[in-house]
């Protein structure tokens, strides 16, 4: 429900009472501080003009023990009745009362005492900022002149109790599902009085025939309470019926829609050689489910990824080098709502994991360089420079690759025209391509 806004006005007036019945009854101000003057056995009638929904406070005092009612301006349907209790400390009897009328419009507050009294009181409105347009309930009783509703959209109704006089109130309201999935029934009910139940209310759910395929109870006997219920739906028309069944009016508020997807395997962190393909998946429940992925340097500003795989349930992306420490996640959501995954980052690493090492021989000696990648799939291609390494050329010499080890070694007789050469490998993983630190062969 909206904050309360509260209206403080500080005037008031004194004198006898001048609202001995309906039609002689004094209009009242909100917040103003009343003091008149009550008659054995007589009531007084002060009216209440409610701009819109909102809640009534109204404190009251005086010498007698003094009773206080709160009725519609039909006179019929009544709100409660409060009575006034000594009160030692102030030397008088005092009382409070409070109610929650759902429409604006004219009240009439009641006052009666045993004995001739004065009578000290003040009402406080507090605005609910919410409007309810007030309707005939009988235009919505059966599924002939059931209401149209759609999935997603609040609604508000109202049990006309009036008093002790009407009972076992119906509403039913039409719905046309598009989609087939897990529906909840998301209800809100606040009370106008405290309600003694006569008997439980319930919504129910009837197929296009008027069946009932589903029932929840509403509420027990306590205040103003959320519920929801969750029910599924193929695609077609239903009717929701809300049975009230006691004796006393209260507002209710609704909603139908598609059950909000549920998160039950999340992401997480990846860890990708360079050049190689990687994946980020997040299971969800629910039905009619979306999905999109979303990149972030520093997991402040989101943008959509633009991945082939981005509206899917697992985002596969080639790892290159300036991704490194990207942040991901991903939205799921359906009619219902949505839901996001933990944030999850992305390590992509060097496809090379141990360099080459300078190496020094005598002539004649084998000479040999190694290097050790973390892919068993990885390429190498072993090169020498001749001019210090401003130029590079294939290298001839003998390669031996071990795909278990991820390790490449060349190796050759060296000469002693070869000192000085520095040699490299070329080592490709998926699309990337890393070069090895230059090396320096010295022949002895």
């Amino acid at each position: 429900m909206a904050a309360f806004l509260v209206v403080f006005v500080t005037l008031g007036f004194t004198g006898k009472a001048e609202a001995g019945t309906i039609t002689d009854a004094k209009e009242i101000t909100f917040n103003k501080t009343y003091v008149v003057s009550l008659a054995a056995e007589t009531p007084e009638f002060y009216k209440i003009t409610l701009p819109r929904s909102g809640k009534i406070d109204v404190a009251f005092e005086g010498a007698q023990e003094i009773s206080a009612w709160l009725y519609k301006a039909d006179m019929v349907t009544q709100f409660g009745s409060w009575g006034s209790k000594y009160d030692e400390n102030f030397g008088a009897y005092k009382g409070t009362c409070d109610a929650n009328p759902l429409y604006g419009g004219v009240y009439y507050l009641k006052f009666r005492s045993n004995e001739a009294s004065n009578l000290k009181f003040k009402v406080t409105y507090t605005d609910s900022n919410e409007t309810f347009a007030e309707t005939q309930d009988s235009s919505y009783d059966g599924i002939k002149t059931a209401k149209t509703i759609k999935a997603g959209t609040f609604y508000r109704g109202y049990f006309a109790g009036s008093g002790y006089h009407v009972k076992d109130d119906v509403d039913v309201y039409k719905i046309v599902i598009d989609k087939p999935a897990t529906y909840t029934i998301f209800i809100r009910r606040w009370f106008d009085d405290n309600i003694w139940w006569s008997n439980i209310p319930h919504v129910k759910v009837l197929d296009s025939n008027g069946n009932e395929i589903f029932k929840a109870d509403i509420f027990d006997r306590t205040n103003d309470e959320t519920q929801t219920s969750e029910v599924n739906l193929k695609k077609g028309t239903y009717y929701l019926r809300f049975e009230c069944g006691n004796q006393y009016d209260y507002r209710y508020g609704f909603k139908v829609f598609m059950k909000k997807p549920v998160i039950t395997a999340d992401a997480t962190n990846v860890k990708t050689i360079n050049g190689s393909v990687g994946k980020f998946t997040v299971a969800a429940s629910g039905d009619n489910l979306k999905y999109q992925w979303y990149v972030s340097k520093d997991g402040k500003k989101w943008t959509k990824s633009s991945a082939a795989s981005a509206t899917s349930a697992t985002l596969s992306i080639r790892a290159t080098k300036s991704l490194n420490g990207r942040k991901f996640k991903c939205i799921v959501s359906n009619d219902g709502g949505k839901v996001t995954s933990s944030v999850v980052t992305w390590k992509v690493l060097n496809i090379i994991t141990k360099q080459p090492a300078n190496k020094s021989v005598a002539a004649g000696k084998l000479a040999s360089f190694t290097v050790t990648t973390r892919s068993s799939a990885a390429k190498y291609q072993w090169q020498i420079s001749t001019d210090g390494g401003k130029t590079w050329k294939n290298s001839s010499a003998t390669v031996k690759n071990d795909a278990t080890a991820h390790t490449s070694t060349v190796s050759f007789v060296a000469k002693k025209s070869q000192s000085g050469y520095m040699y490299r490998c070329v080592v490709k993983s998926g699309t990337a391509t890393e070069y090895t630190s230059k090396v320096k062969l010295t022949v002895k």
